[in-house]
């Protein structure tokens, strides 16, 4: 190449100051923009996956659960005061056998008090396990029931529309027992059972002496009905004097 040849030399274009500084703060102002958008959207893809561990209080829940597996409905969560019918017939089974501490075990699980078990209604004759335990002669299994029952609890009448209390007055094997239900509600002896008859009568029908006598004392309260005075009269268990201060 000759010393004359000129050498031409490719230049970067002139940028006016201006202009420069306004292109760099736009670049800038985007680069910003896009930055924040990412991490928005970050945050998103974060909450989206957060969220299905979360309820709607922003609990959390445990992993691997949905709603499905998740019931708020306390109704459907095992409850100790639901009643379950094969802990029914197991009831009626210790109540018939006077296992009152299989009974205490299992089906009251050794909190009697206030269970929905002490009044439980047992299929077939509507007895209660207290109906039971009298009418199997379980003294013993019977006087643990009544000591957790309440006044209301022991007016409870069988399908037949007896109280224990009356089943009680007509097996008259135990006095004891029959007391203490009495003392817990005054009301038994002139409630009336099968027959439309007060408990009196079946525990002298049926000749239990002792049983009588205690009812007799107790008395009946409220006016006897005319067939009341008749039948008490002409039982051969009640003598003439208690007859007549009965009826009187």
């Amino acid at each position: 190449m000759s010393t004359n040849d000129e050498v031409k030399v490719d230049m970067p274009p002139e940028y006016d100051e201006n202009e420069l500084g306004t292109s760099l703060l736009e670049h800038e102002v985007r680069d910003t923009a896009t930055a924040s958008e990412n991490e928005s959207s970050s945050q998103e893809k974060v909450k989206s996956r957060i969220s299905p561990l979360l309820d709607q209080t922003g609990t959390s829940k445990p992993i691997g659960s949905s709603e499905e597996e998740i019931v708020d409905d306390a109704t459907s969560l095992p409850q100790e005061d639901q009643i379950d019918e094969q802990r029914i017939n197991d009831l009626e089974k210790y109540a018939r056998g006077g296992n009152w501490k299989q009974a205490n075990r299992e089906i009251f699980k050794s909190r009697p008090k206030n269970s929905k078990y002490l009044t439980a209604k047992i299929p077939d004759k509507g007895n209660t396990a207290l109906h039971v335990a009298v009418a199997e002669n379980h003294p013993k299994f019977a006087e643990e029931l009544v000591k957790y029952m309440t006044k209301e609890n022991l007016a409870i009448t069988n399908d037949e529309g007896n109280t224990a209390f009356f089943l009680a007055a007509e097996s008259g094997i135990n006095v004891n027992l029959a007391k203490k239900m009495y003392k817990k509600n005054a009301e038994l002896p002139s409630t009336r059972g099968k027959g439309d008859r007060f408990p009196i009568y079946v525990a002298a029908y049926h000749g239990h002496k002792e049983m009588t006598e205690f009812l007799y004392q107790v008395k009946v309260e409220g006016s006897l009905e005319e067939k009341d005075i008749n039948e008490l009269l002409k039982n051969k268990t009640l003598s003439g004097k208690h007859a007549l201060f009965l009826i009187f």
